[in-house]
């Protein structure tokens, strides 16, 4: 299951997916959810969203091959490109697996560069 079914929770989400999903977003939701100061999270978009300040700062999804760090930032993603320690950019999105899940430094990176983005606003 990749978490696709309608959810008005992140707890229903999770819990709608396989181990290989489950574990790695659950593990990288404890940690936004401890590096966002203030961090809320709803579902948006049919994913999970973790908001900073009332705005959405990141999400993350499942799919069938890996998991998904979505930065919400094209120009992010751009400048993070190449020089990440883990995941892999694809598009607007780090993708990763519960085999090689995001390492906290990669995270923090992504939500301290994410907040300075919105605090330009």
């Amino acid at each position: 299951m990749r978490g696709d079914e309608a959810t008005a929770t992140v707890d229903e989400y999770l819990g709608n997916l396989a181990d290989e999903q489950r574990d790695p977003l659950q593990a990288l939701r404890t940690l936004l959810l401890r590096l966002i100061p203030g961090g809320t999270e709803n579902i948006s978009f049919q994913i999970p969203v973790f908001v900073y300040r009332g705005r959405e700062l990141v999400g993350m999804s499942a799919s069938r091959d890996h998991c998904s760090l979505h930065l919400m930032s094209p120009a992010l993603a751009q400048e993070l490109d190449g020089s990440l320690l883990t995941g892999k950019i694809a598009g607007a999105t780090i993708h990763f697996t519960k085999a090689a899940p995001l390492d906290e430094q990669t995270v923090r990176l992504v939500v301290e560069r994410r907040i300075a983005q919105r605090e330009e606003r």
